[in-house]
């Protein structure tokens, strides 16, 4: 469907650039700007579908509430008519028609001529003489002929067709014949065809007159050509276009090149497509992952949508992703969907954060280990946000999340300290008390517990307090030496 929905696009853009190119500079006699402007809109007709810009709107405003009711699809019970098969099916029939045709016309012409004579000449072009009787033509680099107009040694016909050849003529028609296959339904494609054709045959006749052929007798030979045989679609004719125009361009004045300036019609076009094809962006994350809060100073949401999880950082914040410092440039490019948990912890006037990936995993036969430094604030008061919730005075709070994350969690904490399991897949540090240690099942103050190596930990599991007046247990496994 967006391919065919492109292909009406294309459609509409081309019907507005063609109608204004018949409009302003059809009629001028700037034969080479136009078969330019005539390219141009096929081109630029393309290209301006392809290009969509977006404005933001608010989640909340009338415009995306209307978008969301227009957009929503229908409950559908029963089986409903494929029309997006039939409509494809349909453009792909009449597309390979078309270009079926153009590829027959081209085997036509190479076997034409293979089986000509041959003639070299000097500028690189080959002349092929035929015995059927067909009209002056000229495709790539040949020039075939008839025995016969080759022996009447008409120059006016050589120096048409020689100037198709040197001007490129026959890639724009081979340009236009596969546009017209693509917009096959588009009756402006067609014309246009022909309009560039004729366009073709102005400037071959330019050359011609150019070259001090007699008008009047190139003229009456336009005219004793135009009964004659017909030739082939892909190549350029010398009796090709209504003898009426062509003989009236030969006889009309040269446009002022300030004529061209008429094409300047395309910027509003352009500028008018542009914004037909904008589309919204609505301020509305399409998933949050988390969002993380400490002391009312550091706050992080990391959204489906974001750009980078940096952008809602302090500059004073240290950033570790899989426990590696980070620089601003290398968190600019990390993708947030990536996140599994999130360490935010505070120690004085020092932040870090500490992202774990799904990938934070110890390699096979190895434990990765976090080393958590957690140390009391001068103040331990909270400020910012924390006064307007009454907690001033209050321990402060750091939370360590351990989602995503299978290795083992090495603390230091000061003497004051006390760690609670929340129950979830987290550990909460409050500044109150300091709790029970045990190491291989033997009980341990805390500055041995401080002190042991994290490379001798197998292990640390933390357990509620019994009470409310009881402590909280931290189990620590060593590994076997």
């Amino acid at each position: 469907m967006p391919f065919l929905i492109y292909q009406l696009k294309l459609a509409a853009a081309f019907l507005l650039l063609y109608i204004f190119f018949r409009i302003f500079l059809a009629r001028e006699s700037l034969h080479s700007f136009n078969r330019v402007a005539v390219l141009l809109s096929i081109i630029i007709a393309a290209v301006l579908p392809a290009c969509v810009l977006t404005y933001h709107v608010d989640a909340a405003s009338p415009a995306a509430a209307v978008f969301s009711a227009e957009t929503a699809e229908p409950a559908s019970d029963g089986q409903v008519f494929n029309w997006t098969f039939l409509l494809l099916a349909v453009y792909i029939i009449g597309a390979a028609a078309v270009l079926l045709s153009v590829f027959a016309s081209i085997i036509s012409l190479i076997r034409l001529i293979s089986r000509g004579e041959r003639l070299e000449q000097s500028d690189g072009t080959v002349v092929v003489l035929v015995d059927e009787p067909v009209a002056p033509m000229s495709w790539m680099k040949f020039i075939i002929l008839s025995h016969e107009d080759y022996n009447s040694a008409s120059g006016a016909v050589m120096v048409h067709e020689k100037a198709h050849i040197r001007l490129g003529h026959s890639v724009d028609v081979l340009l236009a014949d596969l546009f017209t296959a693509l917009q096959w339904f588009n009756p402006a494609a067609w014309m246009m065809r022909d309009d560039l054709r004729a366009i073709h045959e102005y400037q071959a006749d330019e050359e011609v007159v150019k070259s001090g052929i007699d008008v009047k007798q190139y003229q009456l030979l336009l005219v004793k050509k135009a009964f004659g045989a017909n030739g082939r679609s892909v190549s350029n004719n010398f009796n090709h276009g209504e003898l009426k125009k062509r003989i009236t361009m030969m006889s009309m004045k040269k446009s002022s090149a300030f004529k061209a300036l008429k094409f300047l019609y395309v910027l509003p076009l352009v500028c008018a497509g542009l914004a037909a094809n904008a589309r919204p962006v609505y301020g509305v994350p399409e998933k949050v992952v988390e969002s993380y809060t400490l002391n009312g100073d550091i706050s992080v949401e990391v959204a489906g949508d974001s750009t980078s999880v940096a952008d809602f950082l302090p500059d004073n914040v240290k950033i570790y992703i899989d426990g590696k410092l980070v620089t601003n440039e290398e968190m600019q490019a990390f993708d947030p969907e990536k996140i599994a948990s999130v360490n935010v912890i505070k120690n004085g006037e020092e932040s870090a954060i500490h992202i774990f990936t799904e990938d934070a995993q110890a390699p096979e036969g190895s434990q990765s280990k976090l080393h958590v430094k957690i140390q009391t604030s001068d103040d331990p008061g909270l400020t910012g946000n924390g006064q307007e919730n009454g907690l001033k005075g209050k321990p402060m709070s750091v939370m360590i999340a351990r989602e995503g994350y299978s290795g083992t969690i090495d603390i230091s904490m000061p003497d004051d300290a006390r760690l609670d399991d929340t129950g979830k897949e987290d550990l909460s540090l409050k500044m109150e008390e300091v709790p029970d240690f045990y190491v291989d099942g033997k009980k341990v103050g805390y500055d041995t517990f401080r002190e042991m190596p994290p490379e001798d930990i197998e292990s640390i599991v933390v357990s509620k307090p019994d009470g409310p007046d009881g402590k909280g247990r931290i189990d620590v496994t060593t590994k076997k030496k």
